[in-house]
């Protein structure tokens, strides 16, 4: 058995974390896609606050799958990736690195896009 989720099932997830992003994250998000023809397998987007501080708390920071270098690639290594982070005063960290997962104490790979 396959163990890849349907692109149905994909799409239905994204559009329920993509509902509780602030309008910048949305914006982010549509003009990644629009641009740069990114479209994240997001697996984080808004949380509850459990407790410190971070950006998933209003909504305004995503993390999305470890397996998508090539996008963490187009937005952090191009002049057209950082721009469009810089327009919406987004910064990108790569929690692929054990290390810096650590520093962030997350719970798995991923790559992680907010207002930090």
């Amino acid at each position: 058995m396959d163990d890849n989720p349907r692109k149905k099932d994909t799409a239905e997830i994204y559009k329920q974390y993509y509902a509780g992003l602030s309008s910048n994250m949305k914006g982010f998000l549509d003009e990644a896609y629009n641009s740069l023809g990114i479209q994240f397998n997001i697996t984080s987007g808004k949380r509850e606050p459990k407790g410190r501080f971070s950006h998933h708390h209003k909504g305004d920071a995503i993390d999305f799958d470890a397996n998508q270098f090539e996008h963490y690639n187009k937005l952090y290594n191009t002049k057209d990736g950082l721009t469009l982070l810089s327009k919406y005063n987004l910064g990108i960290i790569d929690e692929t690195d054990p290390r810096m997962l650590a520093k962030t104490k997350g719970t798995g790979a991923h790559f992680h896009i907010g207002m930090d």
